[in-house]
């Protein structure tokens, strides 16, 4: 508590932890990095001409640390489970960098593309993790569950600012998969869980800030900063990492990002004949129980209408009770995003909410003079 500043929000974030050969994959990350990164002359250690100019400890020759060998199988002594472990996990490693930022990447195109980077002029790019997100998104069956600080994408479809760059594919994707499910007259759902608004009080005047911490006190309005970058399609596989769902984190010349995926092949629908028990199934259970405050039956299928609706309506019911001045509990802490959307695609904000509580921020928010790459 910042006597100055008032009490600072609680935040929300995921987490985990890799094992196996994918964490050589996030220490390759790690060296990539330092070697473009750190120079001999940093070091000032001149007259030692036999180190490696990244100075690096190389694990090879650490007895007790046992490292994969070259060759097909030359994973095989890192791992943790084998293939025959019903709770067994596949885990991939995705990057959003380019050739800048590391060193290590191939100089030779083919090379280049024989490695799924992308190759412009004098750069190569890893943008993985946009490519895992759209992938994922695609081949999903019955519902997408996401946890992000931002929601920003497909500039090109917005009807007004088309030109703002935030380009990548995933609220477009999400769209494309909605409407190819109406078609099909097959349900589907996606639940997406983002801050009230993204960083701070949605206005930067100080009286602003001051008459919000006196308020939010006075009715225990705090939001919980989501911080997550995170997605779970149909309970079988997770995708979690340092990448928000903006330009700035998917541009892959921004923000370096890392992410990973992770499912366990023995538990598919197509394996189980129904909806599969894996641990993401029960990560996304204890996710939902903590932002819900509650575990009801239907929440262990998301896909069905019954579950939407149940959802839909304790996020409803949250957002009265938090925007009534009379002191009430909530049922969890996920709330209904106080806006509308008509029949022709028109956004509005909920009748008497066109700003949040306290803070006089706009719901919609307003155009400004800064630039597009500080916004996205």
């Amino acid at each position: 508590m910042s006597h100055a500043r008032g009490p600072r929000q609680p935040w929300h974030d995921l987490h985990c932890k890799v094992e196996g050969p994918a964490a050589y994959d996030i220490m390759t990350n790690f060296k990539q990095r330092w070697r473009k990164a750190a120079k001999w002359r940093d070091f000032r250690l001149k007259k030692v001409t036999h180190w490696h100019e990244d100075a690096l400890i190389k694990l090879d020759r650490i007895s007790w640390i046992i490292t994969p060998s070259p060759g097909p199988t030359g994973d095989h002594a890192v791992r943790v489970t084998t293939e025959d472990d019903p709770e067994n996990w596949h885990v991939q490693v995705f990057r959003s960098i380019d050739s800048r930022s590391v060193r290590g990447f191939p100089k030779l195109v083919q090379d280049a593309e024989a490695q799924n980077l992308v190759c412009g002029k004098n750069l190569k790019i890893d943008k993985s993790i946009h490519t895992a997100y759209v992938k994922a998104i695609r081949s999903v069956q019955h519902f997408v569950y996401i946890e992000n600080q931002y929601f920003l994408g497909s500039a090109y479809y917005w009807p007004s600012y088309k030109n703002a760059g935030a380009d990548n594919l995933i609220p477009i994707e999400l769209a494309l998969k909605i409407c190819s499910k109406i078609s099909a007259y097959e349900h589907f759902c996606v639940y997406i869980v983002i801050p009230m608004w993204p960083e701070g009080v949605p206005s930067s005047a100080a009286m602003q800030e001051i008459l919000f911490c006196g308020l939010a006190q006075k009715y225990r309005r705090f939001m919980i900063y989501v911080h997550a970058k995170g997605m779970i399609v149909d309970d079988k596989y997770v995708l979690m990492g340092s990448a928000n769902i903006n330009q700035r984190s998917l541009d892959v010349s921004r923000d370096t990002e890392i992410a990973m995926g992770a499912y366990q092949p023995t538990y598919t629908w197509s394996g189980k004949k129904t909806h599969p028990r894996s641990q993401v199934y029960g990560y996304r259970m204890s996710l939902w129980a903590e932002h819900l405050g509650v575990l009801e039956d239907c929440f262990c299928q998301p896909e069905t209408l019954e579950c939407m609706r149940k959802v839909n309506s304790i996020a409803k019911t949250n957002w009265q009770i938090y925007a009534t001045e009379e002191h009430k509990e909530m049922i969890g802490h996920l709330m209904q995003y106080p806006i509308q959307v008509n029949k022709d695609g028109k956004v509005t904000t909920l009748p008497g909410h066109e700003c949040f509580p306290n803070v006089s921020g706009k719901v919609l928010g307003s155009s400004t003079n800064l630039p597009d790459a500080l916004t996205t």
